[in-house]
């Protein structure tokens, strides 16, 4: 009679089977357990000797952490390309996502690039795509440069996405079934640094890609610059698109001044999940800009910082036209009149306002009123309107 053989698999759970059953006889235990050991030992040797973990895939593989080449080479053409890790025509690899948690992923750029930045992004089973990052953005005029970021979260697949103009780039993955993400080096430099562009030309409106935010808020500083020769006239606004809305809506606008030194603009802030930052030329030139967006972490009080409004005709002034923080009202050169402030939007910021009133300065020729903080929250707008002319300056939010 032939005798019937058993996978291994079978064999382990036999043994086990055996050992919790109380009839089995004590004598035979020890001999079990060893045998038992010995199955288990060469299952994890078959499952994890290089030659058979490594037989499909070309790259670095452990139980923990994935390492590969996604792209190399690849042209930038100034609209987004993605990369799904378990397409094996985009990459040569095509592993899927094996438990893996947290990911990393580098973008290297050569060449001269105007704008440039690298996402990571997880699919589901059903094919939904989910933002597992920030963004990070490493633009340059020249020389190219590097993005990099970390995400987190447990999906079928991990797509990388990139956008860039100008040059090539090559592109990286890691991802690891354990740790944690960075908060320090160059992990925090990427995340609160983003450089949105070097070396457009100034002459045209340039739009940035979505941000998101990486602290959930605004909060932070738009650095500036006209590379070789200014113009006048230009401007960036900064937008916020929530989730629940059609269409972005404006937070600030901010004039630029004309002059190549480095200019700063304080962004306040305000709780958005993807924010996006606006060049709009104004006239002739013929030079390049370049502007990063730099975050606010956590607990850093940018609330001291204020954009300003310098008026001194008696029409009535839009300083803000959505809602926002008036921190302050300093009368510099006063004048016996009034100077009225109201929470009106932009369009209602004309003539004589008679709504919403917040407050009336009182001011005479000859007591300068010197600065007057108010710090009040206004829902539509901040309207400014003075009865005669004085020199007054408005700090706001």
């Amino acid at each position: 009679m032939e005798r019937k053989k058993f996978t291994k698999e079978q064999q382990i759970r036999g043994l086990r089977k055996a050992l919790k059953n109380p009839r089995t006889p004590r004598h035979f235990l020890p001999s079990m357990k060893k045998r038992l050991a010995r199955l288990l030992a060469l299952v994890l040797f078959l499952l994890f000797v290089p030659g058979v973990s490594r037989a499909q895939y070309q790259g670095t593989f452990s139980p923990q952490l994935i390492q590969a080449t996604v792209a190399s080479g690849v042209s930038c053409t100034g609209s987004a390309q993605t990369f799904v890790t378990s397409n094996p025509a985009l990459n040569a690899l095509g592993f899927r996502n094996i438990g893996q948690t947290i990911h990393w992923a580098n973008a290297q750029f050569s060449g001269a690039n105007t704008n440039a930045s690298l996402q990571i992004q997880g699919i589901d089973s059903g094919g939904a795509i989910y933002t597992l990052s920030d963004t990070a953005m490493a633009s340059g005029s020249s020389g190219g440069g590097q993005a990099t970021v970390f995400g987190s979260g447990a999906y079928s697949n991990i797509q990388l996405l990139v956008t860039c103009s100008g040059g090539t780039f090559t592109l990286s993955y890691s991802g690891s079934s354990s740790g944690t993400i960075p908060v320090a080096g160059f992990a925090l430099s990427e995340t609160i640094d983003k450089a949105v562009v070097h070396g457009a030309p100034e002459n045209t409106t340039f739009a940035s890609p979505s941000i998101i935010p990486p602290f959930g808020m605004t909060g932070g500083v738009l650095v500036f610059q006209y590379s070789t020769a200014a113009i006048s006239g230009s401007t960036l606004t900064v937008a916020c698109n929530a989730q629940a809305l059609v269409n972005t809506y404006n937070l600030q606008t901010f004039t630029i001044s004309n002059n190549t030194n480095v200019q700063q603009f304080p962004v306040l802030s305000f709780p958005c999940s993807a924010v996006t930052v606006t060049y709009i030329t104004g006239t002739g030139g013929a030079g390049t800009i370049a502007f990063d967006y730099l975050f606010l972490p956590p607990g850093q009080p940018n609330s001291t910082f204020g954009s300003y409004s310098h008026i001194t005709a008696t029409t009535a002034q839009n300083v803000k036209n959505i809602g926002g923080v008036l921190l302050s009202v300093t009368v510099n050169t006063p004048a016996a009149g009034t100077i009225s402030i109201f929470d009106l939007p932009q369009a209602s910021c004309t003539g004589t306002p008679a709504t919403n009133t917040v407050a009336v300065i009182t001011a005479t020729a000859t007591a300068p009123l010197g600065t007057i903080p108010y710090n009040l929250a206004f829902q539509n707008g901040i309207c400014v309107k003075a009865s005669v002319a004085m020199d007054i300056t408005v700090s706001s939010q």
